[in-house]
């Protein structure tokens, strides 16, 4: 395993969200799935995003990429991919940053290869797309980055069906890595693999960030498995973020009770067999505004304030939570808990 590299706080960011939202319109209804988060991601980090279903994830990877259908969904605050702004952006501007300067492995990786295209030509025509190559050339260069992710040559020839889905899943991290991003974003890349698959990839996807030096927004409900393979880890919550900081205190200190629940659900491999603890309750339904912190209904630690007041993120010490446990702050405007750069 690549041990995890920690970046340094002077080095340039790859990713900075600043008050990024993410609204669904569905005829009169809104549906705000991720509220005004920011955060900064250094170059070559590995930023774990985790929280359950329906908590947002999805939602602020393929928002700050602008792949969502522009009828239903809309973005607010601002995205930038080194100093590339795109919200606000153009089609024309959009395309030629994506792939060139952030990538995205899709939640759905094994079925995100068009089936009537070899795997070869789907890689070069990506290449093509922000470079002055040739068929020819692009080909080899398709060939060649399908050997750095663990493939042999000739599979560039080959129709998705023809690969078994760790296959796919390298193929389409292959297209991911082509034009040695600035950041790559993988959106539970891993969810359809066996374990033993699992940690194969991972660990290629990890020596290539080592080789290369993008950074790494790692998208999953898996809290373990961020705890293995990332520097920092931001907690999602009812599309905000409630915690951020770095892996090994969050492993052995979490601060929000929602993290030390998502900590307590997960067995332990070593440990004594315990009775598996559960979050009481359901997420929260992203449709209401609410007031308060939106996990209080679930919160054995709530307290009257948490209910009437909102907390926002705070940072000290290179830990940022929103929880009137450890802060006594209030959003200003009362609205649902922020994210904040740490």
């Amino acid at each position: 395993m690549t041990a995890p590299v920690t970046a340094a706080l002077d080095t340039p960011a790859s990713l900075t969200l600043h008050d990024f939202s993410v609204t669904y319109h569905r005829g009169r209804h809104i549906v705000e799935a991720v509220r005004r988060v920011n955060l900064t991601v250094r170059r070559g980090e590995v930023l774990g995003v985790v929280g359950e279903s329906g908590c947002g994830k999805s939602s602020l990877a393929l928002g700050l990429l602008h792949l969502l259908p522009a009828d239903k969904a809309s973005v607010g605050g601002s995205v930038k991919i080194g100093s590339h702004e795109l919200v606000g952006a153009s089609s024309a501007e959009l395309q030629e940053v994506r792939w060139r300067d952030v990538s995205v492995v899709p939640q759905s990786a094994m079925n995100a290869l068009s089936p009537v295209l070899r795997i070869g030509d789907q890689i070069a025509d990506v290449v093509r797309a922000h470079t002055q190559e040739s068929k020819r050339s692009a080909r080899r260069t398709a060939e060649d980055v399908l050997v750095r992710v663990g493939l042999q040559p000739e599979h560039a020839r080959s129709f998705p069906h023809e690969l078994s889905g760790g296959m796919r899943q390298r193929a389409v991290i292959a297209m991911a890595i082509a034009l040695e991003p600035e950041i790559v974003i993988l959106d539970e890349p891993t969810t359809a693999l066996d374990v033993v698959t699992q940690q194969l990839v991972l660990e290629q996807i990890m020596e290539l960030r080592a080789e290369i030096g993008f950074s790494l927004v790692f998208i999953t409900h898996d809290l373990p498995l961020l705890l293995e393979w990332s520097d920092r880890i931001a907690v999602m919550y009812a599309g905000g973020f409630v915690e951020i900081g770095p892996q090994q205190q969050i492993a052995e200190n979490p601060l929000h009770p929602y993290t030390r629940k998502l900590l307590g659900s997960f067995p332990s491999l070593r440990g004594q067999r315990d009775e598996m603890a559960t979050i009481p309750g359901q997420p929260w339904d992203l449709r209401r505004r609410g007031r308060g912190c939106l996990f209080a209904p679930r919160c054995d630690a709530r307290m009257d304030v948490c209910t009437a007041e909102t907390p926002h993120l705070v940072t000290e010490d290179g830990r940022a939570v929103a929880c009137f446990l450890h802060h006594n702050n209030v959003s200003p405007d009362g609205a649902a808990i922020e994210g904040a750069t740490a």
